[in-house]
């Protein structure tokens, strides 16, 4: 089992933003993610712990071209070059908001990045700070059912979602290849939100939902979901 699919009191979160965006009927599974865009540093993004971080690592390293050799343009309300499509079918996601600024894709990769790293490595406790405040509480909230021990919290309910994930499979999954960084505020509760698209080391195409809280940038719940194009029900 490649990987265990997110329980549905965790991916009940995604469901306002997808409200927002004109929803989607991907597959979301457990990662091993306004019209107006902002002006960020160059230099790197902070983390969690206000400490400059580069956007990624020697061995992870990504760009602002895409796998078709195009860069994303700002401001572009059309798919990004090599983001897949479906003729017909729902492309949201893909054409959520609009293209962010370099600034934005480079911190929100970083923090994409970083959490896949964590979970690669095992270290629950700081994938867990890559999370929103909601999304713990969740986890925590959800710890019970998953049967770990009362009060461990997030680390310990993220630890047992990837405990069946060959170490090897989740160090190929913090391998990505970003395509392009939709930012909208358009969703029900006026946050701004955003979905970053990569390639996976699989060769597929995904998008995982990033979502601004306390003027910092925070991932949703980690997930990724599938965007190659399928057929129109």
């Amino acid at each position: 089992m490649r990987r265990l699919a997110a329980p549905s009191i965790i991916l009940a979160t995604i469901a306002l933003i997808f409200a927002g965006c004109g929803g989607g009927d991907e597959d979301t599974t457990t990662a091993s993610s306004t019209g107006s865009t902002r002006e960020t540093p160059s230099q790197g993004s902070k983390d969690t712990a206000g400490q400059k971080k580069q956007p990624t690592s020697a061995d992870n390293t990504t760009s602002d071209k895409s796998a078709s050799g195009g860069t994303p343009q700002e401001g572009s309300k059309a798919p990004a070059p090599g983001v897949p499509v479906t003729k017909g079918g729902d492309n949201s996601i893909q054409t959520y908001g609009l293209e962010a600024s370099s600034g934005d894709r480079a911190e929100i990769t970083a923090l994409v990045q970083s959490y896949l790293d964590a979970i690669a490595a095992g270290n629950w406790a700081k994938a867990c700070s890559y999370l929103t405040s909601s999304q713990q509480q969740q986890y925590d909230q959800f710890a019970q059912a998953l049967k770990v021990p009362k009060g461990s919290g997030c680390p310990a309910v993220l630890g047992k979602l990837n405990s069946r994930i060959p170490k090897k499979t989740r160090v190929s999954d913090a391998k990505i290849d970003v395509l392009s960084l939709r930012i909208g505020d358009d969703n029900p509760t006026g946050q701004e939100n955003a979905f970053l698209i990569f390639k996976g080391a699989d060769g597929k195409v995904y998008a995982t939902v990033a979502t601004r809280e306390d003027d910092q940038w925070k991932l949703l719940n980690g997930s990724r979901t599938p965007l190659n194009p399928t057929a129109p029900g």
